[in-house]
């Protein structure tokens, strides 16, 4: 349940995360949020180049959102199932998430500092789903192993070996 809520964070996050920078960023270009004052040369060559970027990141956010999608689901069927080795893998993704998760919340922290029309307030939804998958993901490893998920994955297997190999 833990990485079932952790996985559709993580595939809301990307598609949300871009539709707000796609308003801020309409905003800025239309010129209805350009404070004199802020806007500098550089930060109008940042949005120029930012702006012919956006598609391409957004299309990237998509589509690492259904890559996202698919593993999660794979890794969910798996434990369902009781498979151990859908537990090894969402075990491995969980850890191998942790520095991601971190790096990017203060990567996206950072660019909303650098960039005039990257408001904070279009990566609040991304700087609290962020340590909430974390958080959600280390829950789902320590349940994923308890004695009563390990005695559930047995009893599974057996289920199956007694399907394929039934005993008259």
């Amino acid at each position: 349940m833990c990485w079932s809520i952790a996985g559709l964070l993580s595939v809301l996050n990307p598609v949300i995360t871009v539709l707000m920078l796609n308003t801020q960023y309409q905003g800025f270009k239309d010129g209805s949020d350009i404070d004199a004052e802020w806007f500098t040369a550089g930060e109008q060559f940042a949005a120029d180049v930012g702006g012919q970027a956006f598609g391409w990141v957004a299309g990237l956010f998509i589509v690492s959102s259904v890559i996202t999608l698919v593993l999660y689901v794979l890794v969910i069927a798996g434990v369902s199932a009781g498979s151990t080795t859908a537990r090894v893998w969402g075990t491995v993704f969980s850890v191998i998430s942790i520095p991601g998760l971190v790096g990017t919340t203060f990567t996206q922290q950072r660019l909303s500092q650098m960039l005039a029309w990257a408001d904070l307030d279009a990566l609040t939804f991304t700087n609290v789903s962020f340590p909430a998958i974390l958080f959600l993901h280390l829950l789902g490893v320590f349940f994923v192993w308890l004695p009563p998920t390990n005695e559930y994955a047995r009893r599974k297997q057996y289920q199956k070996l007694s399907r394929r190999y039934p005993t008259y």
